[in-house]
């Protein structure tokens, strides 16, 4: 019994280390009405310190930009700890003008 018991504990404490990892950041930028939405997957190296690319927000949208949201969900949050946080991929909105 002893022994399930620390199985258990185990898979609790990465449960709950997995699902703290889940973040998100919202900047409102605008009150004009939406005209799209794009959503895109970026990719990060060293825990989120090392994009692999630079995302210019004009070339999405346009017309300017009404919100953006980045987002770590349960998936991403899932790869970052896989690869113990060598690679953390993060979800990106935007929301156009």
């Amino acid at each position: 019994m002893h022994h399930f018991m620390t199985r258990s504990t185990w898979l609790v404490a990465i449960v709950c280390l997995s699902l703290c990892g889940c973040n998100s950041l919202r900047f409102d930028i605008s009150e004009a009405p939406s005209a799209g939405v794009v959503t895109e997957r970026k990719s990060f190296f060293l825990w989120g310190l090392a994009p692999t690319r630079v995302v210019d927000v004009s070339t999405r949208c346009p017309q300017g930009v009404k919100t953006v949201k980045e987002e770590t969900n349960v998936v991403d949050g899932l790869l970052t700890l896989i690869t113990i946080g060598i690679y953390s991929p993060r979800s990106s909105t935007y929301v156009c003008n």
